[in-house]
């Protein structure tokens, strides 16, 4: 049974980089893609995202909220963070795509 620090190659042949606890993937994880760029922040519970998570995707952007018990961006409260990190789509997301979004603008961050 894997234990302990650990990787994971997923099917993109990006690498999750966390640890192990009874056999699954479990715990606080990051993500980079196969040329090393930072792609992915946040917790897995027995093999599946959970909580806050932070993904990035095409283009720069990062889609940041919580995932749902399948560890998909599902429901309300969840942003689209434009790369410039101060525009954001704010709204309910389906199985990782946008429903609905209002634009939304990001302030005194790092004051």
């Amino acid at each position: 049974i894997l234990r302990g620090k650990g990787k994971v190659i997923m099917k993109d042949q990006s690498v999750r980089e966390g640890w192990f606890q009874q056999g699954y993937f479990h715990g606080p994880a990051r993500g980079t893609s196969p040329n090393g760029v930072l792609n992915y922040i946040g917790h897995y519970k027995a093999g599946i995202p959970c909580g806050l998570v932070w993904t990035s995707v095409r283009g720069g952007g990062w889609i940041v909220g919580c995932v749902d018990n399948q560890g998909q961006f599902s429901g309300p409260d969840i942003a689209f963070l434009y790369p410039n990190f101060t525009t954001a789509l704010f709204g309910e997301f389906k199985d990782g795509l946008l429903v609905k979004a209002k634009e939304a603008r990001l302030s005194n961050i790092g004051k």
